[in-house]
């Protein structure tokens, strides 16, 4: 699961926090800038925080995230190490 995916089963919740490291940042769902940088990360739990209706959603150790297959940048790197055996 994605932190884009939990966010949306979180659609109630008062407010919605990111943790990795000992570190916590407030998400804003409703922020596209904020989901497209931590949108893609993977979760490695989901706890509630200390407020009620809050929540946290906790990153993977060192936050990894979703790979896409035939991606642009995966293509082009693929067509460059084709370019040079040529």
């Amino acid at each position: 699961m994605t932190i884009r995916e939990a966010v949306s089963v979180l659609s109630n919740a008062k407010n919605i926090f990111i943790a990795w490291r000992g570190g916590i940042v407030e998400i804003n769902p409703n922020d596209s800038l904020m989901m497209s940088a931590f949108g893609g990360y993977k979760v490695k739990e989901i706890c509630n925080s200390w407020e009620k209706d809050s929540f946290e959603i906790h990153v993977d150790a060192v936050p990894v995230r979703e790979t896409i297959s035939g991606s642009p940048g995966r293509r082009r790197r693929h067509e460059r190490k084709e370019h040079k055996a040529k």
